[in-house]
Parts: structure tokens; sequence; C-alpha cells
């Protein structure tokens, strides 16, 4: 069916529930159908409000994939919306069925009660999704991949308004699914109108997202975005290829262009904190918390700048800040058993030592086979005391025997070759450490304890 018939069918559609003319603007009349003229509550609706009826449900996300926008961002916009243009609305998924970044978000076939948003690749351009609209209206430019903050807009007030949109009942009668509720086009009608209402007036948050791009946002996109996002791919690349002080100096540069680039400031920080940057290895920690904060005012779902930013307050001695962080991290991405392990880490360091065990015991329940958790949790039996442990040496041989093959050959044997030691056979533990020292050549901890233990051999 050509584009002319498929637009007059759908005016046809829309007008059959106001009764105006089909020759009315399709936008327009899903203004009025949808918009100005929000159907009644269903018969039988209690006063619970529409958000409150509204449960979240997350799901597994490939590594090199993730969501832009979170439960509490969905709330926020639900939360704008008249109560009776959700009354169908049940459950929001976070899903990864993009089904090859074709599709961005859907709703259920049948019976119209779930919304699904998808997760993305980390760098993304959203231009082809976009209907001929504006990409500035979004806050990105024509010719580069989208910041991370228009994404978020895009999933949000287009996205998700447009999925809400297909729950909408234009043609109650109909027996036909696709023509009792409303379709494509109305639904990006309905998307349209709501969001020029919703950003018509300036929305109080602190988060910008929920409001439109603004002339200072703009206005610095198209002065230095472009240029400081090939500085920051620049960098990527050059952190890939272990070339971490140049990629510093690149995610410097690009925020120098373009300060509010969130995913120079989340790897800025990180090869700060790590010792990579002009610093060295003596970071200034109020500065390298300042970078995590600034990255996730602009997205707070990027989880390595939420777990790195709680490594910086402990370092900082706030604890109940770093707990925080922690908890986030671990909601961000449930799936992902790094932050739980940094967390189980962090509770060992402050005392907590039985929450911090139980924690390493969940982990493992569910992922038998974490590699990192296995090898953190062997380490963390094996120094908690002051004084040797036999039992507990003996449960972290056992659980650094369970993680061959599941964590880096070197570290796991430099653990071996300690706890060995410390049970006093020396032979298993020199080999241990040749093994280490084999795998990583330069480790200057396992160079040390090997000379010392060989002297004692002699």
């Amino acid at each position: 069916m050509t584009a002319a018939p498929v637009a007059h069918k759908l005016r046809v559609e829309a007008a059959a529930v106001l009764g105006t003319s089909a020759a009315a603007d399709t936008a327009e009349v899903c203004g009025q159908v949808l918009c100005l003229q929000p159907p009644p509550e269903p018969p039988g609706a209690t006063n619970v409000s529409g958000l409150q009826r509204v449960t979240f449900k997350r799901h597994p996300v490939a590594t090199h994939r993730r969501h832009y926008v979170s439960e509490d961002d969905v709330r926020v916009v639900l939360s704008r919306l008249p109560d009776s243009l959700l009354s169908r609305l049940k459950e929001v998924h976070f899903s990864d069925e993009a089904r090859g970044n074709r599709k961005l978000g859907y709703t259920s076939t049948r019976g119209r009660r779930h919304v699904t948003l998808c997760a993305l690749p980390i760098r993304v351009s959203l231009s082809r999704f976009r209907n001929a609209r504006p990409t500035e209206s979004f806050g990105a430019i024509r010719g580069s991949q989208w910041p991370v903050l228009a994404v978020r807009r895009f999933m949000l007030y287009d996205v998700l308004l447009h999925e809400i949109g297909h729950l909408q009942i234009v043609l109650p009668k109909s027996k036909n699914v696709r023509r009792k509720y409303a379709s494509e086009g109305i639904a990006d009608g309905f998307a349209v109108t709501w969001r020029k209402k919703l950003w018509a007036v300036h929305f109080d948050h602190s988060d910008p997202v929920h409001n439109a791009p603004s002339e200072e946002e703009l206005s610095g996109l198209r002065e230095g975005w472009a240029a400081a996002h090939r500085h920051y791919k620049n960098g990527h690349k050059l952190e890939e290829a272990g070339e971490r002080r140049m990629a510093a100096k690149s995610y410097d540069k690009a925020l120098s262009l373009y300060p509010d680039h969130a995913l120079a400031l989340e790897r800025l920080g990180v090869m700060t904190y790590a010792g990579h940057s002009e610093h060295g290895d003596s970071p200034p920690w109020e500065k390298v918390a300042e970078m995590f904060r600034r990255a996730l005012a602009h997205d707070p779902m990027l989880c390595d700048a939420t777990l790195y930013l709680g490594m910086t307050l402990h370092r900082l001695d706030q604890r109940e800040a770093a707990r925080e962080m922690f908890e986030r991290a671990i909601s961000i991405d449930p799936y992902v058993d790094l932050a739980k392990t940094v967390y189980a880490e962090h509770l060992d360091y402050w005392g907590e030592l039985e929450a911090a065990e139980d924690l390493f015991e969940r982990i493992l329940k569910k992922n038998p086979k974490s590699g990192l958790a296995l090898r953190d949790y062997a380490s963390m039996l094996m120094f908690r005391s002051k004084e040797v442990n036999e039992e507990e040496t003996r449960r972290a041989i056992a659980l650094l025997d369970r993680a061959r093959g599941l964590v880096s050959e070197y570290s796991r044997r430099y653990f071996l070759g300690v706890a060995q030691s410390w049970l006093g056979n020396m032979q298993g533990a020199v080999e241990h450490m040749r093994e280490t020292v084999r795998l990583r050549p330069g480790y200057k901890d396992a160079e040390e304890l090997l000379s010392e233990w060989e002297s004692e051999l002699e």
C-alpha cells in the first residue's frame, strides 16, 4: 500500500471517533482523540493512580549494550500524564530485543497491557528513527553520533510516548485488534502531541532530560560536540590498545571542547582513579568524584561512573554515600557480577564480614562460574584476619581451584602461591609464583616473593 492511501486510512480511523473530516491532519486528529479528550476510566476502575498500578521488570542485556533510561526516568514521564491514558498499562519491561537495532520499543500485541523499551549499543545515532523530526529537538546534531542526553530524551519523550499511544483504544467496537488500538500513525501523533504539551512549560526537575534542549545546550552542541566526540572515540581506541595515558589526554581534550560529554567524563574519571592521568598515583579524590557526578548528571545509567564514584567516596571516608552508589550500580545492571563483587569487597573493608560473605555466597549461588567472585571471595578469606587461619586458607584454595579458566591465570596463581606458603607447602608456593611471573612479567610483588622463597629453599 502506498503512503497516501495509508495516511488516508489513518485519518479515517481517527475521524471515526471524532466525527471530523477524514481530510483533517493526522497528528491534529490524534491530539484531539488522545490528548485533548482522554478516554474515561474503564468500568470498575479503582482510585489507584495509573502510575501505582504499573510494575517494572528488567531482563538480561548483552555486555556491549545498555539501557539509556531507568525505572525512575519512566516513572517521571508517566507521572506527568493523565491517569486515563495509563488505564491499560500494567508493566514496563527493559529488555534486549532490539533485533539489530531495528526496534527501540514495542507493545504486546494481545491485550495491549505491556510496554517494552529496548537496550541499545553503547554509542548510537538515532537519526533514522526520528521520523523527519529535527534532531536538535532532542539535543543532537546532524552527521554525528548522538549525545547520551539526546538518546535519553528520544527514548522517553518519543519511544515511550509512542508505545503508550499504541495502548489507546480508537475504535472500541472493532473486532480487529490492529484497528481497535491506535496504529503507527496515530501513536506517532500521540507522541508528538504529548511531547509538545509536556515541553511547552518548563518542568522543575534536576535532570535536564525532562525538558526540551535549552538554547545554551544547543549552542554548545553546535560549537564543540562533533570535534569533542572524535577525541572521545580516539581516546576509546587508545584505551583499548593499552595506551591509557594517551587515552586520558584525548578524553581531557574532548572535555575542553564539550564539558558535558558524559562518556568522556566517565572514562577520564576511571583513568584518573587508576593513576593513568597527569596526576599519577596521587589523584585528587574530590576532583575525581566531581567528574563522576557530572557524568551521572547527564546519564544516571552509567554503571562504571556509579561504581567508581562509590569507590572514590570510600577513599574520601564517606561510607554511607559510597554504599548508596554501590547499591545503585547493582540496580543498574543486576545481571552483572562486577558491582556486587566490588560491593562485597568494600563491606569487608568496613568490617561487615558477615554481610560481605553473604553477598559473595549469593553471587555464587546465582552464578557458580563467576570467576571474579570466586577469586575475590578467596582473597577476602585469606586476608581478612591478621593471623593465618588454616581453615579459611583451605576454603580460599578450594575457591581458587574452582576459578581455573574463569579469571586471569596470573592472579589466580599468585593467590594460590601465597596460600600454599601459609600452609607450609613452600615447593607448591614456588611453583605457583614462578607461573605467575611467567604469565605476568614485571609483577614486582610476585618477583620479590619468588626470590625470597627460592632463597629459603636453598
